[in-house]
């Protein structure tokens, strides 16, 4: 699989660190992830979130634990299994308000703005450099780092702020023998999904499922697919829910409404796996974290595929968790806290991790190790999201982002039950979303006379600023 844009940084950094005469040439391989000799025994608490719907991993999770725990007797690792994503960031708020943080916890990528905003987490630049540097950097998927992990905080200079952990991105999931029996094959384009749901829709079954609670996380894929974003990656404030992109990609939601292709209301998130199994709808949007649960519960033939493309190609937003590593406990456990993150990622781990969930696995050697391979034979299907990186992008972030996503949720949801029209949507999404931040309002949309921002400048400078994102944030990384 290529990577063009990790492929470029890669050159230049290895060039870079050879040149700058940075000590950071470790072999990632070789990085000690044993035991310290202090006599005293350091007890941390590790917080981590299950979605519901993505199947029972606690166990896989408390063996890991152990086996760390196990392997340093030095260290005490009490593992927190806190609910749902939600549930997990309310509970550490609730910690960080009494002043008892955890030293380390996984959480919902979205929700850093807000968790570096109150200076509740701590940049991991400098355990990376002791780790290797860039060639430590290199073992970990690059579009995993991509301003998702990465907030401006001190005068531009950018830090790491969390690790991914649980990656994940929304796939298209279809059932084979149903879909044979229409005589359709899976969409590519949204014109053949449009088409094929529509089909597939009979009295007893709807053609597609869209699920709720982390709509606004699907739809991020039909806005990136049209060329566009709900707010401006990186700047995090800027909303640009009102462009004309944005209205295309909304009017593939309201012709599957009109079309009566999917259900109304939409499907609960958490019941989203089992209505598919019962054959509720031929296909469903859903996360890779799904990949197991349908795997295990399917009395039919099913695959996975790309998110069909849209008016500018593939594309999605990588979602999941990532771990973070807390400022209001000591250094001893921060330490502690970084020992874990990089045990818990190692090849084997996070190999164990992905074939028990179905996320991404975010340390590319665990595509090498035998259990990985083994499991690509027989379900080539854990390899479609991982590929689907090509074409990925960060999830929206923002400040207070628990209410930004609900006045896009509840946009999208008036949108499908046919309450607003895309205008009233964009207009009261835009408006809500910026309240809600306390942002600007983006720039005016330009009107099809308009030659200066067209679809192709607008996809070159994005490519490029993520190029030159990506580039800053490594050379700090390796550098600090």
């Amino acid at each position: 699989m290529k990577f063009s844009t990790v492929t470029v940084i890669t050159t230049f950094l290895q060039t870079a660190v050879k040149t700058s005469g940075q000590e950071d040439n470790v072999n990632a391989t070789n990085i000690d992830v044993g035991a310290d000799t202090a006599s005293d025994v350091i007890n941390i608490d590790f917080m981590f979130p299950i979605v519901p719907g993505v199947g029972a991993l606690q166990t896989t999770m408390d063996e890991m634990v152990a086996d760390f725990n196990e392997l340093h007797p030095d260290i005490n690792v009490n593992a927190i299994y806190a609910g749902s994503y939600g549930e997990t960031y309310d509970k550490v708020i609730a910690r960080i308000d009494e002043q008892d943080p955890p030293a380390v916890a996984v959480l919902n990528v979205n929700e850093m703005v807000d968790l570096n905003a109150m200076g509740a987490i701590i940049p991991l630049n400098k355990y990376v450099k002791e780790a290797g540097g860039w060639l430590f950097l290199d073992d970990y998927y690059t579009k995993m780092f991509e301003s998702e992990e990465l907030v401006e905080t001190e005068a531009g200079k950018p830090n790491l702020m969390g690790w991914p952990m649980m990656r994940s991105t929304p796939v298209l999931y279809y059932n084979e023998d149903m879909l044979n029996e229409f005589g359709v094959d899976p969409p590519r384009i949204w014109d053949e999904l449009i088409a094929t749901a529509k089909k597939t829709t009979t009295d007893t079954n709807k053609g597609l499922g869209l699920p709720d609670t982390w709509s606004d996380w699907i739809y991020g894929a039909f806005s990136r697919q049209g060329g566009t974003q709900v707010i401006e990656e990186r700047d995090w404030e800027t909303v640009t829910f009102d462009s004309k992109e944005n209205a295309n990609a909304l009017a593939v939601w309201e012709k599957l409404s009109k079309d009566e292709s999917i259900p109304v209301p939409l499907t609960p998130w958490s019941e989203a796996i089992s209505n598919f199994l019962n054959g509720d709808f031929p296909m469903l949007y859903f996360t890779t974290g799904g990949i197991s649960k349908i795997k295990a519960g399917a009395n039919f033939t099913w695959n996975a595929v790309y998110c069909p493309a849209g008016t500018h190609g593939y594309g999605v937003t990588l979602g999941g968790g990532d771990f973070h590593i807390f400022s209001g406990v000591p250094k001893s456990s921060q330490d502690a806290a970084w020992k874990l993150i990089k045990f818990l990622t190692t090849p084997d781990n996070a190999a164990k991790w992905s074939v028990a969930s179905g996320y991404i696995a975010v340390n590319k050697k665990a595509y090498d190790t035998e259990l990985m391979q083994e499991v690509l034979k027989e379900t080539p299907q854990y390899a479609v999201a991982r590929d689907q990186l090509n074409y990925g992008h960060p999830q929206m972030m923002s400040k207070n982002i628990g209410q930004v996503r609900q006045v896009l949720n509840d946009n999208l949801n008036a949108l499908v039950a046919g309450d607003k029209t895309i205008a009233e949507v964009q207009a009261d999404g835009q408006s809500g979303m910026v309240a809600a931040i306390g942002a600007p309002t983006s720039a005016p949309v330009p009107t099809e006379g308009d030659d200066a921002t067209s679809a192709s400048s607008h996809s070159l400078s994005t490519t490029l600023t993520s190029v030159l994102w990506s580039l800053l944030m490594c050379w700090a990384v390796i550098r600090d």
